[in-house]
């Protein structure tokens, strides 16, 4: 939105505010600022981890099973799935299919 928006527009306005403020801008910054496990995992959707830390799991429709991994980031978005490990996840852009992920 950014780069397509406001960076192009000549009609903006700032407010200042004191407030928090997370740039949720790719999946391991989202697994920080998510809730977690005991173990640093962070799962929505259907999954079930075995022995993991440290792991994000967003599932919008199969289940996800994870066994033993850490550092690791699972996406599924209907029928397209990521699997990388959380520093591996800012070269997401570099995929073909990077619009859908």
């Amino acid at each position: 939105v950014d780069c397509a928006v406001m960076e192009r527009t000549a009609h903006a306005a700032m407010v200042p505010v004191s407030m928090s403020w997370s740039d949720i801008g790719s999946w391991e910054s989202l697994h920080a600022v998510r809730d977690k496990d005991a173990l640093g995992n962070s799962v929505r959707g259907s999954a079930e981890l075995v022995d993991c830390r440290n792991v994000l799991v967003e599932s919008d429709g199969p289940r996800v099973s994870v066994i033993g991994l850490e550092g690791v980031v699972v996406v599924v978005d209907g029928d397209e799935v990521l699997v990388t490990t959380m520093a591996g996840a800012q070269k997401v852009g570099k995929l073909d299919g990077a619009a859908n992920q």
